[in-house]
Order: structure tokens, then sequence, then C-alpha cells
């Protein structure tokens, strides 16, 4: 392939591991804020969304602890939370 840079590939997957990341954190930080109006949003939501949306904080996650694991953290992956999946649906 003519003009395909290799690096650009990994640049564009961190930009999308770092943007995954930040959408995850907000999530989270919504459904703790008020877990019954976040519950009540994605109860309207259809099976296709919450699964998109569930795809997206899973690779956030993973995403931030594939950053641990590279700084050095002392190899402490596991989460200080439990994440429940099913949001109550």
């Amino acid at each position: 392939m003519e003009g395909f840079n290799s690096n650009s590939h990994e640049d564009s997957q961190k930009e999308k591991d770092k943007l995954f990341k930040e959408i995850s954190t907000r999530l989270l930080e919504l459904a703790a804020a008020d877990q019954t109006a976040f519950r009540g949003v994605v109860a309207g939501m259809t099976a296709e969304q919450k699964g998109f949306m569930e795809s997206v904080i899973l690779a956030g996650r993973s995403a931030d602890q594939g950053q641990k694991a590279e700084s050095g953290d002392g190899g402490n992956n596991e989460p200080t939370i439990a994440l429940r999946m099913d949001f109550g649906v």
C-alpha cells in the first residue's frame, strides 16, 4: 500500500484508546452521580446502544489498565470497584 504508515495506525489506536478511556470515565462518573437517572437513560436505549456503551466502558478500562502496566504500577491491576454491566435492566 502506497503511503501507508504503520505509525499512523498505532497513533490512531492510541488516540482511540485515549478517547474511550475518557468516555468511560465520564460515563462512570455520571452513573455514580445519579444512579436512578442513569438507569432510566440506559433503560431507554436499544440493545445495540447498550452493547456499544458497554464496549466503550470495557475498552476504556482496558486502555487504562494497559497504561498502568506500562507505567510500572507494581502490577496491581485489580479494579478498586466492581462494575456491573446489567445497569439494572
